[in-house]
Protein backbone atom coordinates (compact mmCIF):
# COMPACT_ATOMS: atom_id res chain seq x y z
CA UNK A 1 0.00 0.00 0.00
CA UNK A 2 3.07 2.43 0.53
CA UNK A 3 4.19 1.82 -2.42
CA UNK A 4 1.22 2.83 -4.18
CA UNK A 5 0.84 5.99 -1.98
CA UNK A 6 4.44 7.60 -2.70
CA UNK A 7 4.00 7.27 -6.40
CA UNK A 8 -0.13 8.78 -6.53
CA UNK A 9 1.95 11.94 -4.50
CA UNK A 10 4.52 12.48 -6.68
CA UNK A 11 1.89 12.39 -9.65
CA UNK A 12 -0.31 15.19 -7.90
CA UNK A 13 2.45 17.59 -6.81
CA UNK A 14 3.68 17.81 -9.30
CA UNK A 15 1.60 19.65 -11.85
CA UNK A 16 0.53 21.33 -8.50
CA UNK A 17 4.20 22.78 -7.85
CA UNK A 18 4.33 23.47 -12.15
CA UNK A 19 1.38 25.37 -11.92
CA UNK A 20 2.66 27.86 -9.10
CA UNK A 21 5.27 28.41 -11.20
CA UNK A 22 3.25 30.12 -13.77
CA UNK A 23 3.20 33.95 -13.63
CA UNK A 24 0.65 35.45 -16.85
CA UNK A 25 2.96 38.60 -16.41
CA UNK A 26 6.28 36.87 -17.28
CA UNK A 27 7.16 36.12 -20.79
CA UNK A 28 8.68 33.24 -21.91
CA UNK A 29 11.92 33.89 -22.61
CA UNK A 30 11.72 37.59 -20.71
CA UNK A 31 14.34 40.07 -22.19
CA UNK A 32 17.42 41.62 -20.13
CA UNK A 33 17.17 44.72 -21.32
CA UNK A 34 13.37 45.20 -21.17
CA UNK A 35 12.53 48.88 -20.34
CA UNK A 36 9.59 50.55 -19.31
CA UNK A 37 7.29 52.11 -22.19
CA UNK A 38 8.19 55.98 -23.53
CA UNK A 39 6.49 58.72 -22.73
CA UNK A 40 3.20 59.97 -24.88
CA UNK A 41 4.49 61.46 -28.26
CA UNK A 42 2.77 65.13 -27.26
CA UNK A 43 5.31 65.38 -24.21
CA UNK A 44 8.55 63.87 -26.52
CA UNK A 45 7.69 66.59 -28.96
CA UNK A 46 6.41 69.32 -26.63
CA UNK A 47 8.09 73.23 -26.71
CA UNK A 48 7.85 75.21 -24.64
CA UNK A 49 5.69 78.45 -26.22
CA UNK A 50 7.23 82.31 -25.59
CA UNK A 51 5.26 84.84 -23.52
CA UNK A 52 6.99 87.32 -25.52
CA UNK A 53 5.70 86.11 -28.62
CA UNK A 54 2.04 86.02 -27.82
CA UNK A 55 2.34 90.04 -26.83
CA UNK A 56 4.43 90.56 -30.03
CA UNK A 57 1.46 89.13 -31.56
CA UNK A 58 -1.39 91.25 -30.17
CA UNK A 59 -0.02 94.15 -30.80
CA UNK A 60 1.74 93.49 -34.30
CA UNK A 61 -1.40 91.49 -35.86
CA UNK A 62 -4.20 93.80 -35.28
CA UNK A 63 -1.94 96.96 -35.82
CA UNK A 64 -0.77 95.39 -39.14
CA UNK A 65 -4.18 95.04 -40.20
CA UNK A 66 -5.36 98.63 -39.17
CA UNK A 67 -2.25 100.16 -41.11
CA UNK A 68 -3.16 98.09 -44.30
CA UNK A 69 -6.50 98.95 -44.15
CA UNK A 70 -5.65 102.96 -43.45
CA UNK A 71 -3.69 102.72 -46.98
CA UNK A 72 -7.33 101.10 -48.88
CA UNK A 73 -9.83 103.61 -46.97
CA UNK A 74 -11.40 104.21 -49.72
CA UNK A 75 -12.54 100.91 -50.53
CA UNK A 76 -14.38 98.04 -49.44
CA UNK A 77 -11.13 96.09 -48.56
CA UNK A 78 -10.15 98.94 -46.41
CA UNK A 79 -12.74 98.94 -44.10
CA UNK A 80 -12.52 95.08 -43.89
CA UNK A 81 -9.06 95.06 -42.82
CA UNK A 82 -9.62 98.22 -40.54
CA UNK A 83 -12.64 95.43 -38.65
CA UNK A 84 -10.52 93.03 -38.44
CA UNK A 85 -7.76 94.62 -37.01
CA UNK A 86 -9.72 95.85 -34.25
CA UNK A 87 -12.81 92.88 -33.79
CA UNK A 88 -9.94 90.25 -34.20
CA UNK A 89 -6.28 90.95 -34.51
CA UNK A 90 -5.89 91.49 -30.69
CA UNK A 91 -6.66 87.75 -30.17
CA UNK A 92 -3.76 86.60 -32.00
CA UNK A 93 -1.86 85.68 -28.86
CA UNK A 94 -4.20 83.82 -26.99
CA UNK A 95 -4.42 81.78 -30.51
CA UNK A 96 -0.88 81.52 -30.41
CA UNK A 97 -1.17 80.03 -26.54
CA UNK A 98 -4.11 77.60 -27.76
CA UNK A 99 -6.53 79.34 -25.05
CA UNK A 100 -10.09 79.50 -27.12
CA UNK A 101 -11.86 80.61 -24.32
CA UNK A 102 -10.14 83.85 -24.64
CA UNK A 103 -10.38 84.16 -28.17
CA UNK A 104 -14.17 84.18 -28.12
CA UNK A 105 -14.49 86.35 -25.25
CA UNK A 106 -11.94 88.94 -26.64
CA UNK A 107 -13.84 88.82 -29.68
CA UNK A 108 -17.04 88.99 -28.48
CA UNK A 109 -16.21 91.67 -25.97
CA UNK A 110 -14.43 94.03 -28.75
CA UNK A 111 -17.88 93.38 -31.26
CA UNK A 112 -19.78 95.00 -28.73
CA UNK A 113 -17.76 98.20 -28.45
CA UNK A 114 -16.94 98.04 -32.29
CA UNK A 115 -21.02 98.20 -32.57
CA UNK A 116 -21.80 100.57 -29.98
CA UNK A 117 -19.44 103.24 -31.68
CA UNK A 118 -20.98 102.23 -35.40
CA UNK A 119 -24.79 102.62 -33.55
CA UNK A 120 -22.84 106.37 -32.07
CA UNK A 121 -21.82 107.53 -35.55
CA UNK A 122 -24.72 106.88 -37.27
CA UNK A 123 -27.23 108.70 -34.58
CA UNK A 124 -24.23 111.52 -34.64
CA UNK A 125 -24.75 111.86 -38.38
CA UNK A 126 -28.26 111.54 -38.11
CA UNK A 127 -28.60 114.44 -35.72
CA UNK A 128 -25.93 116.50 -37.49
CA UNK A 129 -28.19 116.50 -41.09
CA UNK A 130 -31.81 116.77 -39.50
CA UNK A 131 -31.85 118.58 -36.26
CA UNK A 132 -32.25 122.10 -36.13
CA UNK A 133 -29.44 124.46 -35.79
CA UNK A 134 -28.88 127.90 -35.14
CA UNK A 135 -28.63 130.71 -37.44
CA UNK A 136 -25.11 131.11 -37.46
CA UNK A 137 -25.17 127.51 -39.23
CA UNK A 138 -23.57 125.62 -36.16
CA UNK A 139 -24.90 122.47 -35.74
CA UNK A 140 -23.44 120.08 -32.63
CA UNK A 141 -23.88 116.47 -31.84
CA UNK A 142 -25.74 115.37 -29.26
CA UNK A 143 -24.20 114.22 -26.24
CA UNK A 144 -25.64 110.63 -26.69
CA UNK A 145 -23.92 109.50 -29.30
CA UNK A 146 -21.21 110.97 -28.44
CA UNK A 147 -20.95 108.36 -25.41
CA UNK A 148 -22.00 105.83 -27.28
CA UNK A 149 -18.79 106.54 -29.76
CA UNK A 150 -16.55 107.17 -27.04
CA UNK A 151 -17.74 103.91 -24.69
CA UNK A 152 -16.97 101.67 -27.41
CA UNK A 153 -13.65 102.68 -28.33
CA UNK A 154 -13.09 102.69 -24.47
CA UNK A 155 -14.18 98.58 -24.50
CA UNK A 156 -11.98 98.01 -27.37
CA UNK A 157 -8.84 99.31 -26.02
CA UNK A 158 -9.40 97.78 -22.62
CA UNK A 159 -10.12 94.09 -24.14
CA UNK A 160 -7.16 95.30 -26.10
CA UNK A 161 -4.80 95.89 -23.12
CA UNK A 162 -6.83 92.58 -21.25
CA UNK A 163 -5.46 90.64 -23.99
CA UNK A 164 -2.42 91.66 -24.13
CA UNK A 165 -1.48 90.42 -20.77
CA UNK A 166 -3.69 87.65 -20.71
CA UNK A 167 -2.46 85.95 -23.79
CA UNK A 168 1.40 85.44 -21.63
CA UNK A 169 -0.84 84.40 -18.77
CA UNK A 170 -2.47 81.58 -20.87
CA UNK A 171 1.05 80.60 -22.60
CA UNK A 172 1.91 80.06 -18.70
CA UNK A 173 -0.93 77.76 -18.26
CA UNK A 174 -0.36 76.17 -21.51
CA UNK A 175 3.51 75.35 -20.85
CA UNK A 176 2.99 74.36 -17.04
CA UNK A 177 0.23 71.94 -18.09
CA UNK A 178 2.46 70.07 -20.03
CA UNK A 179 5.81 70.15 -18.35
CA UNK A 180 4.25 68.10 -15.46
CA UNK A 181 5.76 65.15 -14.05
CA UNK A 182 4.49 62.24 -15.96
CA UNK A 183 4.32 58.93 -14.31
CA UNK A 184 4.41 55.36 -16.30
CA UNK A 185 3.72 52.23 -14.51
CA UNK A 186 3.71 48.74 -16.19
CA UNK A 187 4.50 45.14 -15.60
CA UNK A 188 8.42 43.97 -16.01
CA UNK A 189 10.79 41.08 -15.06
CA UNK A 190 13.55 41.92 -12.83
CA UNK A 191 16.20 38.73 -14.18
CA UNK A 192 18.31 39.17 -11.42
CA UNK A 193 15.98 37.85 -8.65
CA UNK A 194 14.04 36.11 -11.67
CA UNK A 195 10.25 37.50 -9.93
CA UNK A 196 7.71 40.10 -11.47
CA UNK A 197 7.29 43.09 -11.03
CA UNK A 198 6.31 46.78 -11.30
CA UNK A 199 8.23 49.28 -13.48
CA UNK A 200 7.49 53.53 -12.58
CA UNK A 201 8.87 55.59 -14.86
CA UNK A 202 9.06 59.46 -14.10
CA UNK A 203 9.62 62.06 -16.86
CA UNK A 204 9.95 66.04 -16.30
Amino acid sequence: MERLIIPLLVAILLPVLATAQYNPLVDEKPSVNQVPPPPPDELISFKPKSEKTAKMLTVAVPSAAILIGSVFRKSDFGFIMITTGIVFGPSAGNVYAENFESVVKGISLRSGGFGLMVVGTYLGLFEYIFSPHSDDGDRSIGFFPKSLVIGGAGIILYSWVHDYFKSAENVREYNSEYEKPFFTFAPTYFPKEKAPGISVSLSF
